[in-house]
């Protein structure tokens, strides 16, 4: 049995984004491209990077920066504790693709813009970190390191998304 969290969000394009599926072994899968470089989908691997946070217990204030495909939405909806979830989203594509599909409540808040220039005017409990950093002119550790520093008076908790090949030390 593999672990998975699949999202429901339909195929489509908009500006340099755009939604596909594509039949696996496991399922259908769903993935996000930007100008044609795949960028988040919902395959298994994504779980395993996802694992950190799926194990926490969510409370209070979360910030999660990316929206992506909305992977996490459905951990953190069904954590009753959560009062208030604040998403950033660099691309206003990207929530013109999956904000009006993903799960959420009235919990859930997008805000359009970039996490490294937003400036937060709340404290949170927990960050979950996942902007894809390709995008970025430093290297990926480095951005982490930036970003934490940036964010860690305003979180009692940040924790980031780390691609399998970092986790295992690759």
């Amino acid at each position: 049995m593999i672990n998975r969290v699949t999202v429901d969000i339909p195929e489509q394009e908009l500006g340099s984004f755009k939604i596909q599926h594509c039949k696996r072994k496991y399922g259908k899968e769903t993935i996000l491209f930007h100008n044609k470089q795949h960028i988040m989908s919902d395959r298994p691997s994504e779980f395993i990077e996802h694992r950190p946070l799926f194990s926490e217990t969510l409370r209070g204030n979360i910030l999660v920066t990316g929206l992506g495909i909305s992977y996490v939405h459905n951990k953190i909806l069904f954590s009753p504790e959560v009062e208030r979830v604040i998403i950033l989203e660099k691309y206003p594509e990207v929530v013109g693709l999956v904000w009006p599909y993903c799960k959420k409540d009235d919990r859930f808040e997008v805000i359009c813009y970039d996490s490294d220039d937003w400036e937060p005017t709340l404290h949170f409990d927990l960050a979950w970190m996942d902007s894809w950093t390709e995008h970025h002119s430093v290297p990926q550790e480095l951005w982490w390191k930036k970003t934490e520093e940036k964010y860690s008076s305003h979180c009692d908790k940040i924790m980031f998304w780390k691609p399998t090949k970092l986790m295992n030390g690759g």
